[in-house]
């Protein structure tokens, strides 16, 4: 079956995702599938991360096998018992965020408490934590959306803390020859590395994750402790 998947790792600015501009990318959706990685991942390539790279920061640890489900309600892959995830969000309207680290960048899912208990442990506590940009694969980010003019280079696994006086996120802007889609970023604290910059545009290839056509932009907001 072939249904269209909204952007749902569109912008933030602050906790609840707002952004200015445009808001959704449509994007083919196939039919999910299940099963789970350990580490919260698929091994990395060249200039990508792994759950070590962010032992510094906000990490869940399930204690039972959790099926995540994806925005069409289907098992989309079951996170099992000591895996270990990336928390992007500990205190989201609908549950904790987690960031399941997929080859080609960050992909974001919502964990629901049930009877009240949540089915992982952390070496954070929800309501006191500290927020962060973080960046997951290599990226250049270019000063144009026709992606001419590159104003800096980010690496995987740098982060900085978020400056609250200024939006994050990123917006859908179009696509390109080869196939990539490029997104509109706020660079909020990775400004001062992009020449002062406030916005870039970056290139990002379109990836399958748990049966899923999506792109995953490799910046994103995540939380460390307080």
């Amino acid at each position: 079956m072939n249904l269209l998947e909204l952007d749902t790792h569109s912008s933030f600015a602050p906790r609840a995702h707002v952004w200015a501009g445009t808001l959704a990318a449509s994007l083919l959706c196939l039919s999910a599938c299940g099963g789970g990685t350990a580490n919260g991942g698929n091994p990395p390539g060249a200039g990508e991360t792994t759950i070590e790279t962010w032992s510094d920061y906000c990490i869940a640890t399930f204690t039972e096998d959790y099926a995540v489900t994806d925005a069409f309600d289907e098992v989309a892959f079951t996170a099992r018992v000591g895996e270990e995830y990336v928390i992007s969000d500990f205190d989201g309207i609908s549950g904790p965020e987690l960031v399941y680290l997929a080859e080609t960048g960050p992909w974001s899912f919502t964990v629901t408490a049930s009877a009240g208990a949540l089915p992982f442990t952390s070496n954070c506590q929800a309501g006191s934590t500290t927020e962060h940009l973080a960046v997951f694969s290599d990226v250049t980010v270019y000063a144009e959306e026709e992606l001419t003019t590159p104003i800096c280079e980010l690496a995987a696994g740098t982060a900085h803390p978020r400056n609250p006086t200024v939006g994050a996120g990123h917006s859908w802007a179009g696509s390109t020859a080869d196939g990539n889609l490029t997104y509109e970023v706020i660079l909020n604290s990775f400004s001062a590395d992009c020449g002062g910059a406030a916005l870039g545009y970056v290139s990002v290839p379109q990836t399958t994750v748990h049966g899923t056509t999506t792109a995953l932009v490799p910046i994103l907001w995540i939380v460390g402790p307080a």
